[in-house]
């Protein structure tokens, strides 16, 4: 079914594509794994990996949270991650 999702690809060219989903809304759903697999083909992806979604897809810049994760409840949260991903100059 749809939810918030967090996946992992790389181009041929060797870029390494980030995507998460909000979910849990009206207005922004989430995805499926079909709609995950779409949109990192769309995008050139030749290598992708699903990851941890819910709350967990949560995307951070400059040390801001610039999406809306939302768990199963409806309440507006992340939760503690043992990994993830941090890109810096």
């Amino acid at each position: 079914g749809t939810a918030p999702r967090t996946a992992i690809g790389q181009r041929k060219d060797g870029i390494v594509l980030f995507l998460v989903i909000d979910g849990r809304t009206l207005k922004y759903p989430g995805a499926d794994m079909v709609d995950l697999t779409d949109i990192m083909e769309r995008y050139g992806a030749y290598n992708a990996a699903n990851l941890d979604g819910g709350t967990s897809s949560a995307l951070v810049i400059n040390g801001q949270l610039i999406n809306d994760p939302i768990n199963g409840s409806g309440k507006h949260a992340t939760r503690p991650i043992p990994t993830g991903f941090i890109l810096t100059k």
